[in-house]
Parts: C-alpha cells; sequence; structure tokens
C-alpha cells in the first residue's frame, strides 16, 4: 500500500516489519510536529497502531478527531469498533450509526468495499467479543434477513454486491449464538437453509454437520442449549 503522504513511508516500514511500538513514535511525531491533512492522517496512524496493539481506550481519542475532522464511513467505523472494544458499547453504537449514515466510499482495488453489510459483520464480531450479546444478535438478525433476501448465494455473487460470503456469515453467526442465552442454532440454520439457493445448501449442511459434532445428539443436549 502507497503511503497518501511521502513523510508517513516510514510509518508503512515499521508496519510492514512488524515493529508497530516504532511506527506509532513515527506517527505520533509527525502528528505532533505537522499540520493540515498530513498531521490529521498522522493521527489516523497514531490510533491505528495503539488499536493492532490492543490499547483501544487510547486510540478512541486520536479515532474520534479523525472522525470529527473528516466524517467519512471509515472514520466512524473504526471509532466505533474502538469504542466498543474500549468498554464503551452505547458511544460505538452512535458512531456505528454515524458510519452507517455516511456516504459509501468508492471501491478501492484490491481492498473489501466498505458496505453496510460487512461493516454489520465486523462490528457483529467486534459486539461478541465484548460480550453485548442483544447488541450482536441484532446484527445477525440483520445480516441474515438481508442474505436470505438474495436470489444468489455463491461467493462470486456475494462478494460483489458487499456481502460476506456465506461460510464466515454461518460460522460468525454460531459464534454469536454460542453467547446468546436461549438461543437455537439449529433453528437459524434451518431458516437459513430454507432460503438461500442449492449452493448455500450445501454450505449449511456442513454447518450442521460440523454442529452436530461439537453438541452431540439430540439425546445428549438434555433438551437444548436454553435449558
Amino acid at each position: 500500500m502507497t503511503p497518501p503522504f511521502p513523510e508517513l513511508e516510514p510509518v508503512f516500514a515499521a508496519v510492514r516489519n512488524g515493529h508497530l511500538d516504532q511506527a506509532l513514535a513515527i506517527a505520533t511525531n509527525i502528528a505532533e510536529t505537522a499540520d493540515g491533512p498530513l498531521a490529521l492522517e498522522a493521527r489516523r496512524h497514531v490510533g491505528l497502531c495503539l488499536f493492532h496493539l490492543g490499547d483501544y481506550a487510547s486510540a478512541v481519542p486520536h479515532f474520534q478527531e479523525v472522525a470529527e475532522a473528516r466524517r467519512d464511513r471509515q472514520s466512524w467505523f473504526v471509532l466505533a469498533l474502538a469504542r466498543t472494544l474500549a468498554g464503551d458499547p452505547s458511544g460505538g453504537a452512535q458512531d456505528f450509526e454515524a458510519a452507517l449514515a455516511a456516504p459509501e466510499p468508492p471501491p478501492e482495488a484490491g481492498e473489501r468495499q466498505l458496505t453496510e453489510h460487512f461493516m454489520r459483520f465486523d462490528y457483529m464480531h467486534v459486539l461478541a467479543d465484548t460480550w453485548q450479546w442483544e447488541a450482536a444478535k441484532e446484527q445477525l438478525d440483520r445480516l441474515t434477513d438481508a442474505v436470505c433476501g438474495l436470489s444468489r448465494h455463491d461467493n462470486a455473487f456475494l462478494v460483489e454486491r458487499g456481502y460476506p460470503v456465506l461460510q464466515d456469515l454461518l460460522q460468525g453467526g454460531l459464534r454469536v449464538l454460542e453467547i446468546v442465552p436461549d438461543s437455537n442454532p439449529i433453528q437459524w440454520l434451518t431458516r437459513m437453509r430454507r432460503s438461500v439457493d442449492a449452493d448455500g445448501r450445501k454450505k449449511v449442511d456442513q454447518a450442521l454437520v460440523e454442529l452436530a459434532r461439537r453438541i452431540g445428539p439430540p439425546e445428549q443436549r438434555r433438551g437444548g442449549r436454553g435449558n
């Protein structure tokens, strides 16, 4: 990836070499000594370095400064993820709504498009990671409704239209349902199976087999997960 400013090349080089602490120090220095768009972009990379180092709380103010200045989808979305992971799910939800309301950016070669459905998928995982199970289930339900309403479910069709591939959605959905009280993953998979095409049904059948291996046959489940 080419840096948007040549001054940021040392930051990119440090990241490529796996030296996040070095990248953080360089980006911080640029953010504090430069001005204008370069300083703001450096501030974004400070946040990204902190985010990937796991210091979500420290990343939030940097991402917030960028989001309030640019007000674009990517900035609001990464702020939503960081704020949620930092323990502020309410603030993260507001940032996520701001990301949804912002225009979808144009596609970039080699990059996953920042569509509503890809954002919901990533946000669902972060909510599950922070045990916000009701909110994670809400995102799963929205994704399920959207995918079930499509006419095709092969990978190329889904990705071209900005949806996660079905196998990823099935794995992510089962992961979410594992933390949702009184959930019924078999019922969810059965609904998916009724709604997808032949290609999708093969993937759902595989997910059903894998689920049965994990939780055992009905007589071993003592009436299901909710009991």
